[in-house]
């Protein structure tokens, strides 16, 4: 009997342990040049809270920081806000994520073999044109020793260049290659030494690093390269392996294949991104055979998502607003019998062309294509549209009905028809809606500043959906 609850003691200790994760995320740099912002950060740190939520961290655990709120101060601040609460302790879980640039610079306190400490560069960042930084990093030595004061155990997740060892101390097995093209001026390095030295070891981690020390990550306009892979790998149960888990070995082994076929795709799907190679290769430590959700969250049982979710629903909902078009139901009641009609009134402040697409609980339906509208004119849908009637169908449960509002007419019917009525798979037409959905850039290259061997002309170009506006309901017996 005593072992019984010697047991039940620790069964308990993991049912409750609490996870908490500090999200930084990086896009504008002030003082970095156009060419150097990052289009796909505001996109990651989206995916990355839809991670977590996937393995049951709850909204109200996860602290953002992102752009112009991740100064080194901020960022310090929110590490030691952590260190000092109840929440730091044994047998809870602390997650770190960064999305940004990273730098290699000179050594200083002769920790690294190579020569080389690796660089967090966040908002502040700012450097002299000798490439002399001032300030606005976050030096790995430093990241270390705040790590080393939070008991929980640790979940990092690096989406960043040369971010094997964002940290002092953990990586020392492979040579890094790449030269600092960076260093710190002396007022700047004397305020980071002043910065208490960790007297104790890492210990309590997994580590997810974009890249080994001496490759550099790549920006998308779908988001980071490794930060989608983790989306699709995790979310999307794409990194399963062959006994239909998924394990860090498994979830690895998925990015370093998926983020190659994603550069694949966008290079032929977007402008601009001709360059684009996707030949970096994700690191985790450890690489083992460790249940994600036994990572993220202890109690496995309860981590299993209530509802399945899918990636162009995911990709739709994440854009739904009301700012430009409104729609809204012609009732108030949220539930609905089988065959009964549905009618909503649709307002935008922007002419355009309109799709319906519906999404059933096993399906999706395109049930209107490329219908012009006028600016600032409400209509009722359908029967300003069509002859026939939206009526509800099979199977019961929640039915979506998203509006998409586009510039220009736009093809997506094949796609559909492709797919037909099974949305177990939805990766194909997510991907043939994201050219429609996000930004892509361009670069127009003049040829004389080629000649001349000067950077290109950066040029936004702008997706062709404008908005999507969206109606819900259930489907009752």
């Amino acid at each position: 009997m005593r072992n019984i609850a010697v047991v039940w003691v620790i069964l308990s200790g993991l049912l409750f342990a609490r996870t908490d994760a500090l999200v930084v995320g990086v896009g504008e740099y002030p003082n970095l040049k156009k060419e150097l912002q990052l289009q796909g950060v505001s996109i990651d740190i989206k995916n990355i809270q839809t991670i977590l939520e996937a393995v049951h961290i709850p909204k109200k655990n996860i602290k953002i920081l992102e752009d112009a709120q991740a100064t080194r101060e901020r960022v310090r601040e929110a590490f030691r806000d952590y260190i000092g609460s109840d929440k730091n302790k044994k047998g809870n879980i602390f997650v770190f994520y960064f999305s940004g640039h990273g730098l290699q610079v000179a050594d200083l306190d002769g920790d690294e073999g190579d020569g080389q400490d690796e660089v967090t560069v966040l908002y502040d960042f700012k450097a002299t044109k000798n490439n002399v930084i001032t300030g606005g990093i976050l030096l790995d030595d430093e990241l270390y020793t705040l790590l080393t004061e939070i008991k929980s155990k640790k979940v990092l997740i690096f989406d960043k260049c040369h971010a094997g060892s964002s940290y002092r101390g953990l990586v020392v097995d492979f040579e890094k290659v790449v030269k600092g093209e960076f260093s710190l001026s002396k007022m700047f390095a004397k305020r980071i030494d002043s910065f208490p030295k960790a007297e104790n070891p890492l210990l309590a981690n997994v580590v997810l690093s974009a890249t080994k020390d001496k490759e550099t990550a790549e920006d998308s306009p779908l988001g980071g390269l490794f930060t989608k892979s983790l989306l699709e790998g995790i979310v999307y149960n794409k990194a399963v392996n062959s006994h239909g888990v998924i394990t860090l070995k498994s979830l690895q082994k998925f990015c370093n294949l998926n983020i190659l076929e994603s550069a694949i795709f966008i290079k032929k799907n977007y402008k601009g991104y001709d360059e684009l190679k996707g030949a970096f290769h994700p690191h985790f430590r450890p690489n083992k055979n460790i249940l994600i959700t036994n990572i993220f969250n202890t109690n496995i049982k309860e981590a299993k998502p209530k509802q399945k979710k899918y990636l162009l629903e995911d990709m739709l909902d994440r854009r739904v607003s009301s700012k430009i078009m409104r729609t809204e139901l012609t009732t108030s009641q949220k539930r609905f019998t089988l065959y009964q009609n549905v009618n909503f009134t649709l307002k935008s402040k922007k002419k355009g062309y309109i799709n319906v697409l519906i999404a059933y609980k096993d399906s999706y339906k395109l049930f209107l294509k490329n219908r012009p509208i006028k600016a600032n004119k409400e209509y009722n849908f359908p029967k300003d549209f069509l002859d026939k009637s939206l009526e509800t169908a099979k199977p019961f449960g929640l039915t979506k009905v998203y509006t998409i509002l586009s510039e220009k007419p736009w093809e997506i019917e094949s796609n559909i028809r492709n797919l037909g009525s099974d949305k177990t798979d939805d990766m194909a037409l997510s991907r043939a809606l994201s050219k429609e959905l996000i930004p892509s850039i361009e670069y127009a290259i003049n040829q004389k500043m080629k000649k001349l061997n000067k950077p290109k002309k950066v040029v936004k170009v702008k997706p062709n959906i404008l908005t999507i506006s969206k109606v819900e309901f259930d489907v009752t017996r």
